[in-house]
């Protein structure tokens, strides 16, 4: 029987009074795969590391997986690239790639500062994410689009141009779809925040708010049956 290969996914989130963020992104990112993959029986999505831990804990976590993906923000952007050093260190064969508002668009100096990092990805990351990784089966990442990374002459390689995703339907709901279930399951002294999209995009460009600097175009939203679910779903974790 083939070997499944094993993805994590860090969103590392503060602690507020006990109480920790659900990690939206990166059950997005599971949850877009898990649809969409052409081969999804040949991975496995390893627990999402969600809280801040010894970077030695972390890396114990993942010390057995394949890709890890790190959503960075500034207030997680250190302790992950602490950890992914560290994970790199003791297996080079680790994919590494980097997703998130903090990473610049620019990436080739981010690249070259910290040589751990294998890929990264720009903008909505759930398409580029899979198409990613599924181009490791042939060795073949020139084709895949929303992508930064250094190839193996160090020779920095852009194809960080994406489109945006206007059909938000296509993404399904991380909640909906039961990736966090087995999560809130496993920690039931966890008191859970949740983080709520209703769309995505701004026609403005606040230099304080990722989003318009970022794609400076029109809005886009969700479903509105589909919030109506999700909210039936906040107050049943509730209770």
């Amino acid at each position: 029987m083939k070997k499944k290969i094993k993805i994590g996914i860090s969103q590392i989130n503060n602690c507020f009074s006990g109480a920790y963020y659900l990690p939206y992104a990166a059950g997005l990112i599971e949850s877009y795969f898990k649809k969409y993959s052409k081969n999804k029986k040949n991975y496995k999505f390893l627990e999402p590391l969600f809280k801040r831990v010894n970077v030695d804990d972390a890396v114990l976590f993942y010390s057995d997986a394949d890709i890890v993906g790190f959503s960075l923000y500034s207030w997680n952007e250190k302790i992950s690239l602490s950890i992914a050093k560290k994970l790199k260190a003791i297996n080079q064969n680790v994919k590494v790639i980097f997703g998130g508002p903090q990473v610049p668009n620019n990436a080739e100096k981010f690249l070259r500062k910290h040589k751990f990092i294998d890929y990264v990805v720009h903008g909505e990351g759930e398409k580029a994410f899979l198409d990613l990784v599924e181009s490791f089966e042939n060795n073949n990442t020139k084709d895949v689009g929303g992508i930064s990374w250094l190839d193996k002459f160090g020779i920095y390689q852009n194809n960080s141009e994406f489109s945006r995703i206007r059909e938000l339907s296509c993404i399904p709901s991380p909640y909906l779809s039961g990736i966090f279930d087995k999560l809130i399951e496993d920690y039931p002294e966890n008191e859970w925040l949740i983080l709520w999209e209703t769309n995505r995009g701004c026609p403005f460009k606040c230099t304080f708010c990722d989003w318009g600097s970022a794609t400076a175009s029109k809005v886009n939203k969700f479903d509105v049956e589909r919030l109506k679910l999700e909210i039936d779903w906040f107050s049943k974790k509730k209770d």
